[in-house]
């Protein structure tokens, strides 16, 4: 067989290797039951570029995180469609190429044994298969940040502005992917800067650099200004850097999850609810209103105040997070890696926790060996030894997951092949003398990354349980989430987030008086925990003991005075018991905490229609289908009140809308019948009673009609 020479085959075959390993991978971990329910990060992502494709391409508000990756997935979606196979299977074509740029980047600083060897570790490098699967960020974080060193590389010797323009263009899509990469383009640019001081004159390097940073300010500054307008705050790109500061170092940080002292940070603040809680927390601290910028540099202060004032244990903490950067253990702040190997035989390959923890344990010791056995060259490597160490504080001034890690593995990768390679040409001739140090540098360095130090490792067996038991709810699997639930409480029987999980789970089983067992065992271990009163009172209500549904959403409502769950239902319960000024009180204010709720809308209307002040009525249905005109029953409920103020052209008007909008619904059928005979137009009454019967002809009450009519 001939072999390759052309580096485009090679580029393409290990483009093709990589793809087919990473669809095996998909088509086995579709019976993952988060594959298709994702959850925490994923699910973030997923409901931001919904919001993107269905309600407002621009938003609203200040981008908490950096808006690139959303806005991709959002296309992904737009071509996909539903299915999040195709979207994870289009993901891993771009994954597919990070391998091939991988492979091309070693090709410049390295030969070309190593630069394919690299890229066939890449190809099969377990963890970054597991995260490309996913709806996170690194699939193109990595991909343009591998394409932004290729070009500064290819075009090292070459100053010219047009290369230097598009890698600086390529940096700054990077940055409004993940901003942090914004800490590593100055170092690029001095490297820059000395590597032509001698070539070129001073004045051509600094129209370089000019270039090279209106290419990373090119994407930013359309975000910048995208903030500034939809919501008058003035923010580069997000405003997660101070709350993400600061839960890396705070008095109870310890490097590895979410943790601060002021906010306990479990399932009661639902993932959606993260950033207006921590926003409610600063403006309380200081009395007033904050925007999104203030109250990031709130949070970047407070963290600022811990390493002034606890610099002894700020210096521990960081220690240990390098420690934690340099473990082979995989540390996942998403579901737990190791659990999630049992989905996939091949992922169970390329992931493993034994004695060596595959893949970081073997190619961190490997790349960094590469690395010290590469120092003499360091000037020639410079751009990937500035990518490299330049990246690894902006992980561990934070906290280290193996997902924020992954940006450096793939030069690591370069690295352990050089090293492979070294070792093996020494060794073939015998040169025990130069191959000595670095193999017992490799034995140290595999002793000590492949040893759990502090608490790393610590496998949280409940939240796992609990996790799948969330994602078999949401999917309807309801028998394996009780069983989930159980095993989790066996491991965790303190936790009231648990029992309000399972209770939820009965309720929506209609075992209601089991959910409202675990609702009251919610509670005896934690009073005021309000998602465990909501529960109760939501379902006392469903069992019509109204007056213990009160209590207990007035008791929610007290604790937390902005959720809106408890003023609905209170004005659920005052309907019931045909209070309807009490009714209307709780839903206004419920409006207030959500202006965009278009079913608030339609219950005030019906409200007020009821009470005869037909003006606000109209205005508040207005409203509400403004808000979202495909809402069939606002039309019905408009109606309704048309009818009853005798206004019957309008009533039979909205009734027909109701119908356009969803013609499946029996109610506008049925209404209009009413109205149809009220008016003596038999025919049309009996046109709407058949259309009803054609969609339900087991309808009672439409049959008693259909007789009526002498039909």
């Amino acid at each position: 067989m001939k072999p390759l020479r052309d580096y485009r085959s090679w580029a393409i075959l290990i483009f093709g290797v990589a793809f087919v390993i990473r669809l095996i991978y998909l088509l086995q971990v579709r019976s993952n039951p988060f594959f298709y329910s994702p959850m925490v990060d994923e699910l973030w992502n997923l409901n931001w570029a919904t919001e993107i494709l269905e309600k407002s391409f621009w938003g609203s508000e200040i981008y908490f995180r950096g808006p690139l990756y959303p806005y991709l997935l959002a296309l992904i979606l737009k071509v996909t469609g539903s299915d999040y196979f195709w979207a994870r299977l289009i993901q891993m074509i771009i994954a597919s190429a990070s391998v091939s740029l991988a492979y091309l980047l070693g090709r410049e600083f390295f030969s070309e044994k190593v630069a394919r060897l690299g890229s066939v570790f890449y190809a099969i490098y377990g963890t970054m298969i597991f995260y490309e699967g996913m709806f996170l960020i690194p699939v193109i974080f990595i991909f343009l940040n591998l394409l932004g060193l290729i070009i500064l590389a290819r075009n090292r010797d070459n100053p010219r502005k047009r290369p230097y323009f598009l890698a600086g263009l390529i940096f700054g899509l990077s940055a409004i992917a993940r901003p942090n990469i914004l800490l590593i383009v100055p170092m690029l640019a001095l490297w820059v800067f000395f590597h032509f001081r001698k070539k070129i004159e001073t004045r051509s390097i600094v129209v370089l650099l000019l270039v090279f940073f209106i290419g990373v300010a090119l994407p930013i500054v359309p975000v910048t200004a995208r903030n500034y307008v939809v919501a008058d705050d003035l923010v580069m790109i997000s405003s997660q850097g101070g709350i993400n500061l600061y839960l890396g170092n705070n008095t109870i940080a310890e490097g590895l999850t979410m943790m601060m002292p002021e906010i306990v940070l479990d399932a009661r603040i639902p993932w959606d609810r993260f950033n207006p809680t921590i926003s409610e927390y600063a403006e309380k601290a200081v009395g007033y209103p904050l925007k999104p910028s203030e109250v990031s540099a709130f949070w970047s202060n407070k963290a600022k105040e811990f390493i002034f004032e606890h610099p002894g244990q700020f210096i521990g903490l960081t220690f240990r997070k390098l420690v934690y950067f340099f473990s082979g253990f995989e540390n996942s702040d998403q579901t737990d890696i190791y659990n999630f190997t049992k989905y996939s035989p091949l992922i169970s390959v390329l992931i493993f926790n034994k004695i060596l923890k595959f893949p970081f344990g073997l190619f961190a010791p490997l790349g960094l060996i590469g690395i010290g056995l590469c120092w003499y060259r360091r000037r020639e490597l410079a751009p990937l030894l500035i990518f490299f160490f330049g990246y690894i504080p902006t992980v561990i001034l934070f906290l280290v997951t193996a997902r924020h890690r992954l940006t450096v593995i793939p030069l690591l990768l370069l690295f352990s092949a050089y090293t492979i390679f070294y070792l093996r040409d020494r060794l073939k001739v015998s040169d025990l003398k130069k191959a000595a140090c670095p193999i017992a540098a490799l034995i140290i360095l595999l002793a000590v990354m492949n040893t759990n130090f502090f608490d790393l490792g610590f496998q949280n067996v409940s939240q796992i349980h609990y996790s799948l038991a969330l994602t078999h709810t949401r999917q309807g699997n309801y028998e394996e989430a009780i069983k989930e639930y159980k095993l989790s409480i066996d491991k965790a029987p303190a936790a009231p987030a648990l029992y309000v999980g399972l209770g939820t789970t009965y309720y929506k089983m209609q075992r209601r008086q089991d959910a409202v067992r675990q609702f009251i065992h919610a509670l005896s271990l934690d009073p005021d925990y309000v998602d465990a009163h909501v529960g109760l009172g939501i379902t006392y209500y469903e069992m019509g003991q109204l007056d213990r549904a009160e209590r207990s959403l007035r008791r929610a409502a007290t604790l937390d005075p902005d959720r809106i769950e408890p003023y609905i239902n209170l004005g659920e319960i005052y309907m019931a018991r045909e209070n309807n000024e009490m009714a209307r009180r709780f839903f206004e204010i419920a409006l207030e905490i959500d202006p965009d709720d278009h079913v608030l809308g339609t219950k005030l209307g019906v409200l007020h229609g009821r009470a005869g002040d037909t003006a606000a009525a109209y205005d508040y249905f207005r409203q509400s289908l403004e808000i979202n005109p495909d809402y069939s029953a606002g039309y019905l409920n408009w109606g309704n009140i048309c009818l009853i103020n005798g206004d019957t052209a309008v009533a039979i008007q909205k009734y027909n809308l109701a119908i356009e909008l969803d013609s499946l619904a029996l109610e506008p059928y049925y209404n209009l019948t009413l109205l149809y005979i009220k008016l003596g137009d038999l025919q049309k009454a009996r046109e709407s009673i058949d259309a009803l019967l054609r969609i339900d002809p087991d309808f009672e009450k439409g049959l008693d009609l259909k007789q009526r009519l002498g039909g």
